[in-house]
């Protein structure tokens, strides 16, 4: 079983994976951590790790506390390399991220990216990526969402996450706290040919194009699929022309299954699939 990271309030959580969590949920004016000081904690193997932060800035109340350097003083696994900022908390996590009641992961960190359930306060920035004609060209019939169309669809992918175990992760920047979008997983209903099926899907403001985000988000749900969910084949559905998305699902080591039409739009969509006990 892979050590967990402890130190903070050390309490610890089992996951139903089977991995362990050190986690503190105190605010950070009660943490044994300095600002802009390295401060130590320890794996469960007793391996010493080294965190500092800095605060942020008041004028910026979005702002999360940042993770300034993270340096480990032997060798460490790469998972027990991580920091997980939450508003004004802080959580040290190791083999896989935060979980919640029902055991289901819920976050997930990348080398820059948060994955996450969403908040409240997503929808308005979410909506801003709805409203871009350039984003919403392939999706549907190509017309865009306002805020209340938006809030609906939060609504529904956190229904999703309650009655699957599974759904679409609203995408943070770390560098910047940011929303980036959505990557996660989904039951594609829209397409009855395919089902039963569970299908990796991706929607990112224009602004976060070309910087690989969405394969970076996309890899890490896939492996969420694989060891978390239990799952052992995901497909991907483009509709053709849709370059951008379909090179996300080449990166991913999706290969094209099948090509049909949109029951409802009537263009042609293609098919990818993966075999996930072959990913790697």
């Amino acid at each position: 079983m892979t050590g967990g990271l402890k130190g903070l309030d050390g309490r610890w959580r089992r996951a139903t994976a089977g991995f362990v969590i050190g986690l503190s949920m105190r605010p950070m004016s009660e943490l044994p951590l300095r600002a802009g000081e390295r401060n130590q904690v320890e794996t469960s193997s007793g391996q010493p790790l080294l965190v500092r932060f800095r605060l942020p800035e008041p004028a910026k109340p979005r702002t999360r506390p940042q993770l300034d350097g993270l340096v480990p003083l032997g060798p460490l696994p790469p998972r027990h390399r991580r920091l997980l900022r939450a508003a004004g908390r802080v959580l040290v996590l190791a083999g896989v991220p935060a979980f919640d009641r029902i055991g289901v992961m819920t976050e997930i960190l990348t080398p820059r990216l948060l994955l996450r359930r969403w908040h409240d306060d997503d929808i308005a920035f979410m909506a801003e990526i709805n409203a871009d004609p350039q984003v919403m060209r392939w999706i549907g019939d190509g017309s865009v969402r306002d805020f209340d169309s938006t809030a609906e669809a939060v609504e529904r992918w956190e229904e999703e996450w309650d009655e699957e175990g599974f759904g679409l992760f609203a995408v943070e920047l770390l560098a910047s706290g940011e929303l980036a979008g959505f990557v996660g997983l989904s039951v594609p209903e829209f397409l009855p040919e395919v089902l039963p099926a569970v299908e990796i899907g991706w929607r990112l403001g224009r602004q976060f194009w070309g910087q690989g985000y969405a394969s970076e988000a996309a890899c890490a749900v896939l492996e969420f699929a694989l060891r978390d969910r239990g799952l052992d084949r995901v497909i991907s559905i483009a509709r053709v022309g849709n370059d951008a998305s379909e090179n996300v699902m080449r990166k991913l080591g999706m290969l094209p299954e099948r090509e049909t039409t949109h029951p409802v739009y009537g263009f042609p969509l293609r098919v990818h699939a993966i075999d996930l006990t072959e990913f790697s």
